[in-house]
């Protein structure tokens, strides 16, 4: 059943949605045993490689939970608005895992066996995928096993393409085991990505040519938690404890983003990275890959310093 952006959603309280039938919201101490159960019914879990114990069910609730903390985003808590049962959940997620599309934003969803075949996955994936919007997000990543039809008819509802030479083998599921293999699908949120840039492509900055044609939206910074350092004719940007890097933000078109990609090393010495930004919209920055980054002193300021005139 396809449901299309129901009602339409409302936005409001700690980044709640609601659908006309559904609420989205952060979790509760009482998610906890009905998230348990949800967890342990083997044709719930029967698309991954085991079923979880009830303190492994917790732990990947209070880490769920803390995602919304420390991204700004994260896979919500669902309950029928219309009697309040928890049926699972739906959101989006940092894939962070190795492989050649991440690190990427990532929905998805679970929903107790009582809630499938009500069209629930799709209008709460509705609702996210306005949120993702909010958030001015480029793109969305969704993947499963190959034999999870049921995951992928709903990517499919959310208007999402499979991408036949992005699939993949799970690097977290156990060599050999059928359910390793992977298909990817994306959906794009805007016509052009939206890059962080923070070194020599700033205007003014000796490399700055390479983004013609891209653009510009404006001055940005990051959220704490990266710094700068010095490689002596460009700098890294990295993850750190603190601290917080400046720079712009710009539009890119997907061959200018090939070319940025071709230009950075992506993505063995820079990998193009989804950051959230001070101003909590996302956009992508260009990492320094750590073993990269050893040794080279850190930019205090978080701000590149201009090219010399001339």
């Amino acid at each position: 059943m396809s449901v299309a952006a129901p009602g339409l959603l409302s936005f409001g309280g700690v980044g709640d949605l609601r659908t006309d039938r559904l609420l989205l919201r952060r979790w509760r101490a009482t998610d906890r045993e009905p998230f348990a159960r949800l967890n342990a019914d083997p044709e719930v879990m029967r698309y991954f490689p085991a079923s979880l114990t009830r303190g492994e069910s917790d732990q990947l609730a209070e880490r769920i939970d803390a995602s919304f903390d420390e991204h700004g985003l994260g896979l919500y808590a669902v309950e029928l608005r219309e009697g309040g049962a928890f049926i699972g959940f739906v959101g989006l997620s940092l894939a962070s895992f190795d492989a050649h599309f991440t690190p990427a934003v990532e929905i998805g969803w679970r929903l107790a066996r009582e809630a499938w075949g009500q069209g629930f996955a799709s209008e709460a994936g509705h609702a996210v995928l306005a949120r993702a919007r909010e958030l001015r997000l480029s793109e969305l990543v969704s993947f499963t096993t190959r034999t999870n039809v049921p995951s992928r008819n709903v990517m499919e509802r959310l208007g999402m393409t499979h991408c036949r030479e992005g699939d993949f083998e799970h690097p977290r599921v156990p060599l050999g085991h059928p359910l390793r293999p992977h298909v990817l699908y994306r959906l794009a949120l805007r016509p052009r990505r939206r890059v962080f840039v923070y070194g020599s492509l700033l205007p003014g900055e000796a490399n700055h040519a390479v983004l013609a044609g891209a653009l510009p939206e404006g001055a940005a910074a990051s959220r704490p938690g990266f710094e700068l350092r010095d490689l002596g004719p460009y700098p890294g940007m990295v993850r750190a404890e603190s601290g917080v890097v400046y720079g712009q933000v710009f539009g890119v078109d997907a061959h200018l983003l090939a070319e940025l990609d071709r230009f950075e090393g992506h993505p063995e010495l820079y990998r193009r990275t989804p950051i959230r930004l001070a101003d909590d919209t996302w956009a992508e920055a260009y990492l320094l890959a750590e073993r990269h980054a050893a040794g080279h002193p850190v930019i205090p300021s978080g701000r590149w310093r201009r090219a010399a005139p001339g």
